[in-house]
Parts: structure tokens; sequence; C-alpha cells
């Protein structure tokens, strides 16, 4: 059986999802969200705590990847970089884990590139399976020469069709 490039992606997604992963963003979030709140007069944080939601919540940048937190904001709200001007230790700590967390991309796109290649050179699911024996839990089943069998098939235009398809020219869509 040829291997399709569905197959090969299929492959490198399923081997890498057997890779461990930090989550270091959602460690970042939760550091930050936490100092945010520890801001907070105690009754606010009772109040947040007892009705979530309920206040305004605004977002400051993270170092790095990491993105962003929202969190219950002071009058006046955040500003961008919040953290980095008024908590230097914690923004120490998070630009760590910023760090972190791009070494373990850099080296996951590494390793994927890698895997790419290594089944890219594989044109057959016999030649995967003789080059590549201790990947065998991640190659496809065989099709028997059926590219087509397992793919998923849905009438498209039949489902269209119940939903007005195709739309006249003078028609308008209401909500």
């Amino acid at each position: 059986m040829r291997l399709t490039k569905t197959d090969k992606e299929a492959f490198v997604h399923a081997v890498m999802q057997d890779v461990p992963e930090v989550d270091y963003k959602d460690q970042a979030r939760k550091k930050a969200h936490a100092a945010l709140d520890a801001q907070l007069p105690k009754e606010v944080q009772a109040f947040v705590k007892k009705c979530p939601g309920w206040l305004n919540e605004d977002f400051t940048h993270l170092p790095g990847n990491l993105g962003v937190v929202c969190a219950v904001r002071p009058l006046g709200g955040f500003r961008p970089y919040h953290i980095r001007d008024t908590m230097p230790e914690l923004w120490e700590e998070l630009k760590v884990l910023a760090d972190v967390d791009t070494a373990q991309s850099s080296r996951r796109a590494a390793l994927k590139s890698s895997v790419m290649g290594v089944i890219n050179a594989c044109n057959t699911l016999k030649q995967a399976k003789e080059r590549l024996p201790e990947f065998e839990k991640y190659l496809p089943a065989d099709r028997d020469g059926n590219v087509t069998a397992g793919l998923p098939v849905a009438n498209v235009v039949a489902d269209l069709v119940k939903l007005g398809w195709p739309k006249s020219a003078n028609e308008t869509v209401e909500a």
C-alpha cells in the first residue's frame, strides 16, 4: 500500500503526541494570575471567588511567547506590561519559564522535522515497517489497495440544499 501525504502527517502527529511536553504557558498564567489576584483587597478577592465573572477583567502581557493573562483589574485597568513594570521579581521568574518554553518548542520542532524526514523516505507501508519497526504502532492499517476505505463520506450537497443552498441573488438571510 502506498503511503499518502495524509498517512505520513497522521504518523508524525501520532508520534509527537507520545513525546512528553510540559505546559509552561499554563504554569506562567497561573503564577501571574495568582500574583495579580493577590494585589486585590481581601474583600474583592472573596467577592471574585464567590461571584466569578461579575467584575471587569483586563489583560497584561507575559514575557516571550507565553501570551497574556486576564485578571480582575484595578481601577484604571492594567497597562500592557503591568507585571514587568510593577512586579520585576515575578517578571524574571516568568522570563525563565518563557526561555524554557521556547527551548522546548525548538526541540519539538526539530524532532517533528526529523520524524517527517524519516517517514517521507518511505513510499509504501511495507518500506515503513521494514525501516521503522519500532514505530509500527503509529503506521496506518493496510487498506488492501482501497485508498478511500475508512474515509468519512457525507453527502455535502444534500446537506447544503437542505439549508437553502444555493441562495438566490435577491434572497436575504434572516437571523
